[in-house]
């Protein structure tokens, strides 16, 4: 006599999420939670290194943002799989908003000119207009180091000046008063780079000169 045996119960194959998008402010950066449901054993996963995610038990998982400090929003994607079916969340967090600083108000520089440091603040791509007897060296999002001419004066002149204009793509803008004077003023504050070794200044102004 033969025993027929039941057959077990097919797994159901579907994926189901609590949410399908998360959003996340510039500087959240507290864990947010979804829950999931699958039949089968799942896993998930991040398209991006700024947003992690993790299993936290076969019902749940948690996702993570780092601070972004760009000025635009940004995506990632979490891949939530079981081998036969996937499902996606997309996570979008704010972006910080246009940051564009410059540290100093004025920067004196004698009349034989020199290489200057100008300290930023800034988290966007920017232009630069600039007086035609000062060059630009390099620049990025923390600093930007310029090379002043050097000028001789006339008998009436004690010095000359102009600004230096740092403006973003939204029309925001920031600038530097830049004076280079006749004589050495009593309150005159060197702005020359502050490189940790004097080596290291030695090799900038050969490559800069």
């Amino acid at each position: 006599r033969l025993i027929n045996t039941p057959k077990p119960p097919v797994k159901s194959s579907v994926i189901t999420l609590e949410k399908e998008t998360l959003e996340f402010g510039s500087e959240e950066t507290s864990a947010k939670t979804v829950k999931v449901t699958s039949e089968i054993e799942w896993r998930c996963s991040t398209d991006a290194n700024w947003c992690t995610v993790t299993r936290m038990d076969e019902k749940r998982l948690a996702i993570v943002c780092e601070i972004n400090q760009m000025a635009d929003e940004r995506k990632a994607n979490i891949r939530v799989d079981n081998g036969k079916e996937t499902k996606s969340i997309t996570i979008v967090q704010k972006g910080a908003g246009v940051i564009l600083d410059i540290i100093p108000e004025q920067l004196d520089v004698e009349k034989e000119g020199g290489i200057l440091e100008i300290e930023l603040e800034c988290n966007i791509d920017y232009v630069i207009d600039i007086p035609e007897w000062i060059k630009v060296r390099h620049k990025d999002h923390d600093m930007m180091i310029i090379k002043v001419d050097a000028y001789e004066f006339s008998k009436k002149e004690s010095k000359r000046d102009d600004v230096l204009v740092v403006k973003a793509p939204n029309g925001e803008s920031d600038h530097v008063k830049i004076i280079q004077w006749k004589k050495k003023q009593m309150k005159w504050k060197s702005f020359l780079m502050p490189y940790r070794k004097m080596k290291d200044l030695q090799e900038w102004q050969w490559r800069l000169l």
